[in-house]
């Protein structure tokens, strides 16, 4: 299930893009916005280990479900709740620098990076709730020292949606993007294409 869902997130965003990627400079712009997704995946793990590294907290880095995956030489709930939330922290705090300064917001880097951090953290908590837990919530849930997972499921899920709502509203976003959601007999269709 978490691997379908992954699926079908990437497939809304990437085969629109592989189907334009046709001549050498959409070909680039491909590849900076598949590194800007990188950079967001970087980014978000960055986030915990500054925290960790903040509290002096030893992070063992592994694959798990192709994924990356930490795990902290620590029982101290506080500090692994903290640690957890690092990488929500990140997301929140680079989709606000990159919105909220002139750096530009049609470059495919960039879209990459915010497309990371919108559809990441929805991704988590359709992921946690449909899964009986996952990742940085499942950590949150067992550590959860005075915050309430859904709090951070919230938070989570709201600034994805302002994220995307404030990036499709930047007028030099605006006449390159093309969304479709339509209801179907099993629930919705949703279609996202960006045109360099």
């Amino acid at each position: 299930m978490k691997k379908l869902a992954a699926i079908i997130a990437l497939s809304l965003i990437l085969i629109p893009l592989l189907v334009q990627a046709q001549t050498a400079e959409k070909a680039k712009d491909f590849s900076l916005f598949v590194a800007g997704l990188g950079t967001g995946l970087v980014n978000h793990e960055l986030g915990h280990q500054v925290i960790a590294s903040v509290y002096g907290v030893h992070l063992d880095w592994q694959m798990k479900d192709n994924q990356p995956t930490w795990f902290a030489r620590s029982q101290d709930h506080e500090k692994l709740r903290n640690i957890a939330l690092g990488g929500t922290a990140a997301e929140i705090v680079s989709s606000e620098i990159i919105l909220n300064t002139k750096i530009s917001k049609d470059d495919a880097f960039v879209i990459g990076w915010l497309a990371w951090n919108i559809v990441n953290p929805i991704l988590y908590v359709v992921r946690h709730e449909l899964g009986g837990g996952h990742g940085d919530l499942k950590t949150i849930q067992e550590n959860s020292v005075g915050l309430n997972v859904r709090l951070v499921e919230g938070i989570k899920i709201s600034h994805s949606l302002w994220t995307a709502y404030r990036l499709l509203n930047n007028k030099q976003f605006q006449s390159k993007i093309n969304y479709f959601f339509a209801p179907t007999a099993g629930g919705f269709m949703a279609s996202l294409s960006y045109h360099w």
